[in-house]
C-alpha cells in the first residue's frame, strides 16, 4: 500500500517492459513516484475490476490476503495472463529471514500446487513463483 514492492519490479524490469500496479490508495511517497519510468502506470481502483488491455507476462499478487481474497484475485487475473506467464505470490511462505507468512495464502497456493495449468518454480523469501504452462 506504500509503493514498496512497486519500486522494486519497476526498478528491476527491463525499461521497455510495461508494468502496471493496481492499488486502492495513493500513498506512495515522492521518493518511490520518482523512479518509476515512463512504462510504469498506477491505476488507483480495486484490482477485482481492473482488466488489463492486453494478456499478461508477470502478475505480483500482493492484495487481500484472506483465502477468498487471493482466490479472487487469482481467478479474476489467471484468464488474462499469457501463456509462460509469471505468477508471485507474496506472503505465501516462511523462508530465509522473512518468517512472515499470510496462512490464509498459503493455504491457497498449496492448493495451486494440484492445478495442471501451473508449474511450481521456487521460493523467494516469502514470495512463491509458478508459471502458467496452458
Amino acid at each position: 500500500c506504500e509503493g514498496g514492492s512497486t519500486m522494486l519490479i519497476a526498478t528491476a524490469k527491463p525499461k521497455e517492459a510495461k508494468f502496471v500496479s493496481v492499488d486502492l490508495e495513493d500513498n506512495y511517497n515522492k521518493t518511490v513516484k520518482a523512479l518509476l519510468d515512463k512504462n510504469t502506470s498506477i491505476i488507483l481502483g480495486d484490482s477485482k475490476k481492473y482488466v488489463p488491455p492486453e494478456k499478461i507476462d508477470l502478475i505480483f499478487i500482493d492484495g487481500d490476503h484472506s483465502f477468498e481474497g487471493v482466490k479472487n484475485d487469482f481467478d479474476h487475473y489467471f484468464p488474462c495472463l499469457k501463456e509462460g506467464a509469471d505468477i508471485l505470490f507474496h506472503d505465501a511462505v516462511g523462508a530465509g529471514r522473512n518468517i512472515f507468512v499470510a496462512p490464509p495464502v498459503n493455504a491457497f497456493v498449496k492448493q495451486l500446487e494440484k492445478n495442471p495449468d501451473l508449474k511450481f518454480i521456487k521460493d523467494i523469501e516469502s514470495i512463491r513463483h509458478l508459471k502458467k504452462i496452458k
